[in-house]
């Protein structure tokens, strides 16, 4: 589904900052911003964690500016410089900033950054997050080049930046040397891209470690920076790695924000306590369940390991090094081959949890295919771990033992690719899901998306959640989609039980 119309449609995130985006759902950034009310990069919660009062922040390459406007939204007294060379997100972009009330925080430069001050030819197209250095195919714009050292110089001395995101699409190398003095200096913490399509830039890696950064990865789970191993094989899930200085490593793992080797090969088990397992308890998907008092906690070996997981989310005083542990021996106290669907999904949780997001989506496939219909693992009436803690904020409507499959079931889904938008011919796996009583309100907005731009009918009796206020951010831009539904609906289009029986062969 697309609009002529050249007015942007401003689209509500769920951190409460609103954008303004291309009118069309074939636009990526419109379609991941109604999918996922956030962009869709874990490393986006991190900006809420990292921004410091005081300290200044750069987007580089800011696009439509979902990582400039949550810079400002969430530094208090801090300023944020958004770089965009090209024409059309910058207008939009400076539409978003005047709508937030955030003039006197972003300043939008209308500029790219590389290794000189230079003019260059970048290849645009309808999306945007792909425009590039370069003459292409389509359309091309001259665009200003700045050398990063010299810029700041000039229009921000003696500011001090402690965040930088940094996507230019290949330019990193070019970028990086034009702002050599900055990075050596001031020794932000950087967010960088490090896929250029499906190209691992491996020179990135080296050219960071040559400056004295360690690389680190985002968990969005723990709220926490993990030490990233290239000999893991997820490199497939490594879009963004961050670049940190070990002077920048104390101050994060201080605030308990990072996690180094050497910490975590000296850290004992720590002691459990039952407070955060009551917590868990009490969560909506969980709190029919009833609350497990600490001694009945001590005697169940399946509660003292939910126990860990618990503690390892929200005990509070415990080290980085402490919770990684907890989540570790969590996972070791399961056997695989005697485990239960249900305690497997505890493995693909800490997976998952501690940025190994390829590998939990391979072991979320392989419990999904053998899943035992039967009785129950941990026992009835005992607390399960779903894939990932947000998951514990749906209420089941059926069985615990069927809501924690859907659990698993939309993990594997929305985890198969970073948005559905990547997934074309996905319908039926979106119509699949939403039949289940206990899907959730994002896998209806990923099913009507998917058909949307599909050209198929949707069926909308299964809708509970949408256009309800309380469960979107964009009621009314809902409606107008769910009315667009309708309107399909009264015209002959691929019946969606043919459209499985295809997909299902």
């Amino acid at each position: 589904m697309s609009a002529r119309a050249t007015r942007p449609w401003t689209v509500q995130l769920a951190s409460g900052v609103a954008l303004q985006l291309p009118p069309s759902l074939s636009s990526l950034s419109t379609y991941v911003a109604l999918e996922q009310e956030r962009w869709f990069e874990p490393e986006i919660t991190m900006v809420r964690h990292l921004m410091q009062p005081g300290e200044d922040a750069l987007d580089i390459g800011a696009n439509h500016g979902f990582y400039a406007l949550e810079m400002a939204r969430c530094g208090p007294g801090s300023h944020v410089w958004a770089f965009e060379p090209t024409q059309a997100p910058r207008t939009r972009l400076m539409g978003s900033v005047r709508d937030n009330g955030l003039a006197e925080r972003i300043t939008v430069v209308p500029a790219g950054l590389a290794e000189c001050n230079c003019e260059a030819e970048f290849s645009v197209s309808e999306h945007s997050e792909f425009n590039q250095r370069g003459s292409g195919a389509g359309a091309v714009e001259r665009v200003q080049l700045f050398a990063l050292d010299g810029f700041l110089e000039r229009h921000a001395p003696g500011r001090r930046f402690g965040l930088v995101k940094l996507d230019a699409e290949g330019e990193e190398p070019r970028v990086i040397a034009g702002g050599r003095r900055f990075f050596v200096e001031q020794q932000p913490v950087v967010v960088f891209e490090l896929m250029h399509g499906s190209r691992v830039n491996r020179d990135l890696l080296q050219q960071w470690r040559a400056l004295g950064y360690g690389l680190f990865r985002w968990s969005e789970s723990l709220a926490m920076l993990l030490p990233f191993d290239e000999r893991d094989g997820e490199f497939a899930f490594a879009l963004n790695l961050v670049a940190v200085t070990p002077r920048r490593q104390a101050e994060l793992a201080a605030r308990g924000l990072l996690l180094t080797v050497e910490a975590m090969a000296s850290q004992p088990m720590p002691a459990v306590g039952h407070e955060a397992l009551s917590v868990w308890c009490s969560t909506p998907a969980l709190a029919g369940l009833g609350q497990p008092d600490a001694a009945a906690a001590q005697a169940n070996p399946w509660l003292q390991v939910v126990a860990a997981v618990a503690a390892a989310h929200g005990q509070a005083g415990l080290s980085p090094a402490e919770r990684v542990a907890l989540l570790l021996h969590a996972n070791d106290t399961v056997d695989p081959r005697s485990a239960t669907p249900e305690e497997m999904v505890l493995r693909v949780h800490v997976l998952n949890a501690l940025g190994r997001p390829a590998a939990a989506l391979e072991l979320g496939v392989a419990v999904l295919q053998q899943w035992e219909q039967g009785a129950a693992g941990p026992g009835p009436g005992l607390p399960m771990v779903p894939p990932e803690r947000a998951d514990l904020r749906l209420a089941p409507r059926r069985a615990p033992r069927d809501w924690l499959r859907q659990r698993l079931a939309e993990f594997v889904g929305r985890r198969s690719a970073w948005s559905s938008y990547f997934q074309r011919g996905s319908a039926a796996n979106w119509a699949a899901l939403i039949r289940d009583p206990d899907h959730s309100p994002e896998i209806e907005r990923r099913y009507l998306l998917a058909h949307l731009v599909a050209d198929l009918n949707p069926s909308l009796t299964d809708l509970g959640w949408l256009p309800d206020a309380a469960h979107t951010a964009n009621p009314v831009l809902w409606s107008a989609l769910i009315a667009a539904a309708r309107a399909m609906a009264k015209t002959p289009a691929p019946d969606e039980t043919a459209l499985e029986a295809e997909h299902a062969a």
